[in-house]
This record gives C-alpha cells, structure tokens and sequence, in this order.
C-alpha cells in the first residue's frame, strides 16, 4: 500500500510538473538568441518592430486627412495609391496593405463605398471607375485585382461603367482577378487562389479555377 501511495503522489507530482504552464518570454528573447553578437541584431530587430507601428500610425493619418470620408480605427500601410482620394469612403476598422492601388482614373465619377472591417491587403489594384461597394466584414488576399470598366473589343473606345457590389463577409484569395463582367458576389461567398471571377457568384458559394466555377456552397448556422 505503502508503495502504491508513492508511486501515485510521484505520478501525480510529475503530471502536475507537466500541466504548469511554460515561462513567458520576455521581449528580448523573442528577437536574440542570448549570445553577444546577437544583441545587436536583436536591439535592430526591436527598434525595426518600434518603427513599423509608428510608421503605420504617421501614413494612415496622412492618408485619411485625403479622404473623401473615413471611420475610426482605420490603418493604411506605407506606399499605396489613391487616384481621385475625394470619390473613397472607408468605414470603421479598415485596412489598406501597403503598396495598394485604389484608382478611378478611367472614368473619374466613379465611387468607391467600403464598410466596416474589410481588409486590403498588400499589392491590390482596385479599379472602382465603375462604382465599387465592398461589403462589411470582407477580405480581400494580396495581389487581386478588380476591374469595373470596359472598352469592349477596342480599347479606343470610351470607357464604359461596370458597377460591381462585393457582399459581406466575402473571403477573395490571393492574385485573383475580377472581370467586369461581374455585377454581384453575394454575401459569404468564397474565390479560391488565384481564380478568374467571369460572372456573378451567388451568396455562400465556393469558387474556384480560369474561369471560376462552382465547387459547393458553405453551410452556414
């Protein structure tokens, strides 16, 4: 019994050793791996992390000063591109990726309405000449590309609109491109990686593929 009553509190001492938590890393240790040389790049690496928050603070108050109007909380990243600043309206909790283009230089009347949370990422190019409205909650991955204009089979031709509503919630992959012959992505609908978007995608549809098509529909609660 004696024994037995041992080996069970050295079990239960070991279990309860294995339960606890590991230490917490102090913010040095993240960056330096606690050699002498190391220090240097850890100290740059810290001040790096210092001055990317500041930089994000300094351009996104720049940008939205520019803005045709802007909610709370927005962050715009360093690099991006604006054509006609006055004709984008964000809303609460945006965010713009660095090196983002949102333009209506083809046809200047054009709207860009974007609600709250969405997110841009990096490297976008989002024509809206033709009027663009982005739903709330939705993400767009880096490197899409949207069109809402045309010139037909001529590129003489003026420019015509092509006004495209993107729904909530929409997740959109990366390097996908958006043709203006869509008109509607219904809400919760999902575009895989690098798919080619030809026509409109009803709501909680998944998409994928050149051109996109139909894989199934999400089930939702």
């Amino acid at each position: 019994m004696r024994v037995d009553s041992f080996l069970m509190m050295s079990d239960s001492s070991e279990n309860s050793e294995n339960l606890r938590p590991p230490p917490k890393e102090t913010m040095l240790k993240k960056f330096w791996n606690q050699k002498p040389l190391g220090l240097i790049s850890a100290i740059g690496k810290l001040f790096s992390v210092v001055w990317n928050r500041w930089s994000v603070k300094w351009h996104s108050f720049i940008y939205t000063r520019n803005l045709g109007s802007v909610g709370q909380h927005v962050r715009i990243y360093k690099d991006c591109f604006f054509r006609n600043p006055k004709t984008i309206h964000l809303g609460n909790g945006v965010y713009v990726g660095e090196h983002t283009e949102l333009t209506n230089v083809e046809i200047p009347t054009g709207i860009l309405n974007v609600e709250d949370g969405v997110s841009i990422d990096m490297r976008c190019r989002i024509d809206y000449s033709g009027g663009l409205e982005i739903g709330q909650g939705t993400h767009i991955a880096w490197g899409t590309y949207i069109i809402t204009h045309t010139h037909g089979y001529d590129h003489n031709n003026a420019p015509e609109p092509c006004p495209l509503r993107i729904g909530k919630n929409v997740f959109i992959g990366a390097k996908v491109i958006i043709t203006p012959n869509v008109a509607t992505i219904g809400d919760n609908a999902m575009i895989g990686t690098g798919s080619v978007v030809t026509k409109d995608v009803p709501e909680n549809a998944v998409v994928a593929g050149n051109p996109a098509r139909i894989i199934k529909y999400r089930e939702l609660s």
